[in-house]
């Protein structure tokens, strides 16, 4: 959690670029879910060479939580996918780009972030979920 506390925006054209794909392509992965907001925030911890996609917070029912939603798997392997393709394409594109690891988090508030995937990714692997 203090790498991805440690996480910037995006600063280079390169890292929004890959911010902004992942958005675009979260946006319709999040809607589906009954209790989980469209939220994407994309950051960079350069030093950790991680790409953080966080989510949420989830709106649930009282006295329950994201580990009672049937869909949440869906969306975090939706998401994941999406992080790890865009990472590999920008390892296609750039052999310099430093990011081999994403992780996806998932904030049900600002004190309360967990880390619910992680992959590395590599020049030479696909992705998969």
């Amino acid at each position: 959690m203090d790498e991805w506390a440690a996480a910037r925006l995006p600063a280079t054209a390169a890292e929004k670029t890959a911010a902004q794909h992942l958005i675009t392509d979260a946006t319709p992965v999040l809607q589906g879910p009954q209790y989980i907001d469209d939220t994407v925030t994309v950051t960079f911890n350069p030093a950790a060479q991680t790409m953080f996609v966080t989510f949420g917070p989830g709106i649930y029912p009282e006295g329950q939580d994201y580990r009672d939603d049937t869909g949440f798997t869906d969306t975090v392997r939706g998401l994941m996918f999406g992080s790890c393709s865009e990472a590999q394409q920008n390892f296609g594109n750039d052999t310099a780009w430093p990011y081999g690891r994403a992780v996806l988090v998932y904030r049900e508030s600002m004190a309360s972030p967990t880390i619910v995937d992680y992959r590395d990714v590599t020049h030479i692997d696909s992705c998969r979920v």
